[in-house]
């Protein structure tokens, strides 16, 4: 019998297979119509996007575990810079031999430790022991159940169990780099996979036979990873809209019960003096156990409660209780609770952050009563509730850049005007700059709304005057939620938004993350290192709409530009090591200073100032390729100016913050739109230069004007919300005499409250007004004014204060300035400006506002 491999016949012939054939085919070709139908209606395909997840721990500090050993590790967890006293806005101090622990740190799909280490003055410690760097990670899953990798580290006296060491590095005081003081590291924890992640920081002497160093740390640790989301509904952007804030409506509260000793009131308190990072004066309802606050409430649909609390620490627990219990009831029901006995418990210190769901409680008017109870012993106790927000959370379609234009601002921290080509100076140092300057609309008068970060960065987030937002100095640095940002605005359209801040102070600790869905804050971080992060941002948003805000450090001090980049240093001029101590010793004595020495340490200090300058321009033209080459900049706005520039001893002063010389209060400024964004109904972003005075603080309005944002609701009057440069500089060209309204050019107006005045003992309020050619500088403590024609220059070295023929212009400019105060004060402190307001009408009449001041439309 004969064998054959041939398939017997099935039960479908070969017709009735071609049939089946052409109706699977049919199927597909109807479901791939199906599926193109559904993407059409819903408009345009939306790419992947990468959702970053990112844990600042210094952030965390105050529910960090300090080991046993080191009972005292958090209480004063900084210092690691010698040029910035602040208690460590970004910086974890980890003494010699003890250990810090951080616990469940979810994470999603690539996991890395970003952070630096390095100690407090290196220069003075170069005798003492090289430190022992090291960390640990114990991972587990979202499950919970650990992973298999562990190590053993008998040297810091206890057992890792399922602890791994993944850094592990000695670092001698002599090899940390002069002025930075740290050194940057990176660590992959994981390459995929959600996890929780615990975290233990530790450091011991190397060797144990010099002097234990006394400030090791780690310089602004952060845990960061990625992960993917694909669907549409995936790629809506999450939004927090605030409908009341209950702090701010405190005069509709009840007081029900309060302590006679202490009444309840609005107060600013400081929950963690000596703890920035989590601590930070804030005005809160401030309460003495007991009290009861009840306030009358009807939840929205998808409403939450969110609050701070803390607990006093001014009197420096000289006299303290026990600590207090805190409590929230609804109509009666005790729905949260938490007790912080901050006195004794070093983590209880600082503000802490709780959030409840009111869905139970949606369209029912309730009572809500914020409790404050006596422990066992509390007279001396001191609480407050802080940014009480009734929130809900809404969901807004994602806008794809063939929707909308990517608008990119950049900030340069410390960047003075006359340091680029465009501005006049001659040197060769800004070639990039100058280049995209010129392209754009240029104002060549531009000022910032202060001299120094906080309140200048401030300004430009919120698009109002210092006084009005708050962030004044270190213990009013807290940038409120009552006033919408600009990433807010942008995010509530849609938008993609990041933030990506390298200076110390514009960080999560202090509130300026608001409305960044990427916020990556890595202080001190160089141009190049910034460029790396935008850059990956930019590759996990390929295709979407993007808003991103670009804090760049250089050239604030110290001015260390990396290898390579360092001008040559002028003939006969010491090296810094010997003349900073010298100068400085010179500048603290009083008295006049030996002119010679200052010469050659400003000339030191301006040589190594335009060489960070130089530096930052090429890693910023290297930015401008990257975005080229990515396609970014096919339809593109954006924004580049500074927060302030920098005091070369022109008014007696080095650094910044202390006056509002020209110097320091004069930034760059331009609008560049790339593709498209040149080609709108009204070419909003022409090539032109605007000649009279302007502020940055006007950026809100004039890049949500340019990206057509319905601009916020907002009580203030438009004197204090700012106008859209681009409208400004439209009806300059079109006016005969190259300024808006007919001539009336708008004042322009700065403010700082780390002034420096001869006869005035430490810091002082100075404010200034610009207007036209003519410059007032005001200091209220001593009264003293200083006027500047600056219609011959930008120099601002004579005082017309006492030339009888400046009288004129010397009291207008100073009423006009008394004006402005007096709104800016009245807005402050919430209560509404009338329409017949003198001051407002002063402000008018100057043409600082125009029309109908209840209403200002987008243009």
């Amino acid at each position: 019998m004969s064998h054959s491999n041939a398939t017997p016949p099935g039960p479908f012939t070969g017709r009735t297979r071609a049939l089946l054939a052409l109706a699977a085919a049919v199927l597909v070709v109807a479901g791939w119509i199906i599926a193109q139908w559904m993407t059409w209606s819903s408009g345009p395909a939306l790419p992947e996007l990468t959702v970053g997840v990112v844990h600042d721990l210094v952030s965390l500090i105050p529910e960090a575990e300090a080991s046993e050993a080191s009972p005292h590790a958090t209480q004063r967890f900084g210092l690691i810079f010698e040029t910035d006293n602040r208690d460590a806005l970004a910086a974890l101090r980890v003494p010699t031999g003890t250990s810090l622990i951080f616990r469940d740190l979810p994470t999603n799909g690539e996991a890395t430790l970003n952070f630096a280490c390095g100690v407090a003055w290196p220069e003075w410690a170069l005798g003492q022991d090289s430190v022992r760097f090291q960390i640990e990670a114990r991972r587990e899953t979202t499950e919970g159940a650990p992973a298999e990798s562990s190590a053993e580290d008998a040297d810091l006296g206890h057992s890792s169990g399922d602890w791994e060491l993944v850094f592990n590095e000695v670092l001698a005081p002599a090899e940390l780099p002069l002025g930075r003081q740290a050194v940057q590291r990176r660590v992959v924890l994981a390459d995929k996979g959600s996890a929780n992640w615990s975290l233990r920081f530790s450091t011991r002497r190397a060797t144990g036979r010099g002097e234990a160093l006394q400030w090791p740390g780690f310089l602004s640790p952060q845990l960061v990873s990625q992960g993917r989301t694909r669907t549409r509904e995936e790629h809506q952007v999450e939004v927090a809209i605030v409908t009341d804030d209950l702090v701010a409506t405190f005069h509709d509260a009840s007081i029900l019960q309060e302590s006679p000793e202490l009444p309840v009131a609005l107060s600013v308190l400081d929950a963690a003096k000596g703890y920035s990072a989590a601590g930070g004066q804030r005005m809160c309802i401030r309460t003495a156990a007991p009290s009861r606050v009840a306030y009358q409430l009807k939840p929205q649909s998808g409403a939450a409660l969110e609050f701070s609390i803390g607990m006093d620490t001014t009197s420096g627990w000289k006299q303290p209780g026990d600590g207090m219990r805190f409590a929230v009831e609804i109509n009666g029901e005790r729905v949260w609770e938490r007790t912080l006995r901050a006195p004794h418990v070093e983590k209880d210190r600082g503000w802490k952050t709780e959030r409840i769901d009111l869905a139970r409680w949606e369209g029912d008017s309730i009572q809500l009563d914020l409790i404050t109870e006596p422990l066992e012993s509390s007279d001396h106790d001191v609480g407050g509730w802080a940014n009480v927000l009734l929130q809900r959370h809404d969901r807004v379609p994602r806008l794809t850049s063939s929707e909308a234009p990517t608008v990119l601002l950049i900030l340069v921290d410390t960047l003075r005007a006359d340091r680029l080509g465009v501005y006049g100076n001659t040197s060769g140092l800004s070639p990039n700059l100058d280049a995209m300057a010129r392209r754009g609309l240029f104002f060549e008068q531009a000022q910032a709304a202060s001299s120094w970060t906080w309140p200048s960065t401030a300004s430009v987030l919120t698009g109002v005057p210092p006084n009005v937002h708050g962030v004044q100095d270190s213990e009013h640095s807290y940038l409120v939620d009552a006033h919408l940002t600009l990433p807010e605005l942008f995010e509530r359209a849609g938008y993609t938004t990041a933030g990506f801040s390298s200076n110390l102070l514009i960080g999560r600790a202090d509130n300026f993350q608001q409305g960044f869905e990427t916020f990556v804050h890595t202080p001190y971080a160089s141009a190049r290192a910034m460029n790396d992060r935008v850059t990956a941002w930019l590759d996990n948003t390929e295709g979407l709409a993007r808003f991103g805000y670009i804090h760049y450090f250089d050239p604030h001090t110290p001015y260390l530009p990396p290898p390579g980049w360092m001008l040559p240093i002028p003939e006969g001029i010491r090296p810094e090591s010997e003349l900073a101590p010298l100068a400085s010793q010179e500048l603290a004595a009083g008295g006049e200073p030996d002119q010679a020495l200052v010469d050659e340490y400003r000339t030191l200090l301006m040589t190594q100032y335009d060489s960070e300058v130089r530096y930052f321009d090429h890693a910023f033209g290297e930015l401008l390729k990257t975005l080229e080459e990515r396609g970014a900049l096919e339809n593109c706005i954006i924004a580049f100016t500074s927060d302030h520039g920098e005091e070369f001893y022109e008014h007696e002063f080095f650094s910044h913050g202390g006056h509002l010389y020209e110097e320091t209060l004069g930034v760059p400024l331009w609008i560049t739109g790339y593709g498209t964004a040149t080609t709108g109904p009204e070419a909003p972003i022409s090539q032109g230069t605007v000649s009279f005075p302007v502020s940055n603080q006007d950026l809100l309005t004039t890049l949500c004007t340019l990206a057509n944002l319905p601009l916020p609701e907002s009580s203030l009057p438009a004197t204090l919300r700012g106008q859209p440069l681009t409208a400004l500089a439209r009806e300059a060209s079109a006016s005969n005499d190259g300024v808006p309204d007919s001539g009336n050019e708008r004042p322009v107006f700065g403010q700082t409250w780390h002034g420096h005045e001869a006869g005035v003992p430490g810091f002082t309020e100075k404010l200034s007004i610009t207007a036209g050619p003519y410059k007032l500088i005001h200091t209220p403590a001593s009264k003293r004014s200083e006027l500047f024609d600056r219609s011959a220059g930008r120099s601002e070295s004579i005082n017309l204060a006492t030339d009888p023929e400046a009288q004129k212009t010397l009291e207008q400019l100073q009423r006009t300035l008394r004006a402005w105060s007096h709104l800016t004060e009245t807005a402050a402190q919430g209560i509404q400006v009338e329409e017949n307001d003198k001051s407002l009408e002063l402000l008018r009449q100057m043409g600082y506002v125009g029309g109908d001041d209840r209403d200002q439309s987008n243009d």
